[in-house]
């Protein structure tokens, strides 16, 4: 049953790679080109790997790809889960309010982001945002910034493990802070284009 699914998830895979690929036009910029080769050759290693394990059975599936994808995760989140075990329920009251947050900027349909964007402009420092672009960066950056917030206690934690207890409320702030900049200046980016 478990190769079954494998076997499964390797053709969704596949069928996703070259979905992506086929759908948008063949355009010559570069990007495109590199995105398209990449997802073509790796739809044409995870097909070649279904095949030669499930089809013509010449390999264990343990030897595929998704397997060896899979035993990696499983090894990190095991390592990051004893990582955060101290602060797991820190972390996990952060990461519910950033996914609060994310929901609520989606049910606003980007208005904190509108706001975030919109900020540069009110201080003069860009012109004001026009277009089609402005709506899906704005719900980009409601989206984006709320990340930072569990991050912010990883860094926190760091910081009183290394024996900064004094600066581990600073490099929470500064982390949000830091996200939030960011995450404004990607959505001023993406509404310009």
């Amino acid at each position: 049953m478990k190769s079954i699914f494998i076997f499964l998830l390797n053709l969704f895979i596949v069928f996703c790679l070259f979905s992506i690929a086929t759908d948008h036009l063949w355009s010559l910029d570069t990007f495109s080109i590199i995105r398209n080769i990449l997802c073509a050759g790796l739809g044409l290693y995870l097909s070649y790997n279904a095949i030669r394990i499930y089809a013509l059975k010449k390999e264990s599936p343990e030897q595929g790809l998704i397997y060896r994808v899979v035993g990696k995760l499983q090894i990190y989140f095991a390592k990051f889960y004893t990582y955060i075990k101290p602060v797991q329920r820190e972390f996990l009251i952060w990461l519910g309010i950033a996914v609060g947050i994310g929901f609520i900027s989606l049910v606003l349909v980007g208005i904190p982001g509108a706001f975030l964007i919109s900020i540069p402009a009110w201080l003069g420092l860009t012109k004001e945002l026009e277009g089609d672009g402005v709506w899906p960066a704005a719900i980009l950056v409601s989206l984006l910034w709320p990340i930072s917030l569990p991050v912010g206690v990883l860094i926190k934690y760091r910081l009183k493990q290394q024996g900064n207890e004094k600066y581990s409320l600073f490099g929470f702030i500064g982390t949000v802070l830091l996200a939030i900049i960011l995450s404004t200046l990607i959505g001023i980016a993406l509404a310009a284009q």
